[in-house]
């Protein structure tokens, strides 16, 4: 055997994975995009505005960093039932991803409703005026408040995402996140300046996008899906029950465990040394 054979392969192995790779590359950088669009674009309404929506963003990368890692969890098992053709499988992961998906979300939309605002504040300790803290926690909030609702199409956008990938079919998730930047970046620009004869809602009215996007995104997904049922078979009688096995549900929580807590840790501790650099000034804050 070739030294070239034996340790790298052909090509058609690496235009397969590349083919697969490129298109999940591509989609999670859009995906990440969307945040990173907010505060771009409320940078121009000033320090204090561009400070609360960075800080409500902290917790919202927490929260997308702990879905990734449920998704992915059970797309290990995807990927096999996949590989052995065996549809049944494939779908009952994916009403576990939903039904996981769904209940993180509710948790996550209680614990960042009844304390959005402490955590916020642990960000308003450094130099400062009292004022210009004070409005960065009411703009924080008020961001917060509205991209809560977003959680409910983003968990079960990426249930259908996170499956369509893991059986091969990666162009389509992008694409539909591609659409929700599109449909995002239009939002902000019509809401936060007050463009076409809406009101300038601000912080608000970036969220209120974020939102609409996230809607668009699972609308995409959802048509895509349930229209090409003889390709993508999974999702045929796919809600005709949401129940899942006990024996199974056990398995798919122990992979997902370990990929839940490194992404969920690793997001945590990468906001816990955001908030050491807020110490310093709250003109830190809008930096981060």
């Amino acid at each position: 055997m070739r030294l070239r054979e034996r340790y790298i392969g052909d090509r058609k192995f690496y235009g397969d994975v590349l083919k697969l790779t490129i298109p999940i590359m591509v989609q999670n950088a859009i995906s990440n995009f969307v945040g990173l669009l907010d505060n771009l674009m409320i940078g121009r309404l000033g320090t204090n505005a561009l400070s609360g929506v960075s800080i409500a963003n902290q917790m919202m990368f927490i929260y997308y960093l702990l879905l990734f890692g449920a998704t992915a969890g059970a797309g290990i098992f995807t990927a096999q039932y996949h590989g052995m053709k065996d549809v049944n499988g494939v779908r009952e992961t994916f009403r576990f991803k939903i039904i996981l998906n769904l209940f993180l979300s509710a948790i996550a939309a209680v614990i960042f409703s009844l304390f959005g605002s402490a955590f916020i504040g642990a960000f308003l300790h450094g130099e400062g005026l009292a004022s210009d803290a004070a409005a960065t926690l009411r703009i924080g909030r008020e961001y917060l408040s509205v991209m809560i609702i977003s959680m409910l199409p983003h968990s079960i956008a990426m249930a259908y995402s996170g499956t369509l990938r893991d059986t091969g079919e990666t162009a389509s998730p992008m694409k539909a996140s591609f659409a929700a930047v599109l449909v995002n970046l239009a939002g902000n620009f019509i809401l936060i300046y007050g463009y076409l004869g809406f009101p300038a809602l601000g912080a608000r009215g970036a969220a209120i996008a974020t939102v609409i996007s996230r809607f668009v995104e699972l609308a995409i997904l959802i048509l895509y899906t349930h229209r090409n049922s003889e390709k993508h078979s999974f999702i045929i009688d796919a809600y005709k029950t949401l129940k899942v096995r006990p024996d199974m549900a056990g398995k798919y929580i122990i992979k997902s465990l370990p990929l839940m807590l490194n992404e969920t840790l690793w997001a945590g501790g990468t906001t816990f040394l955001n908030q050491c650099y807020s110490l310093k000034s709250l003109n830190a804050v809008a930096a981060l």
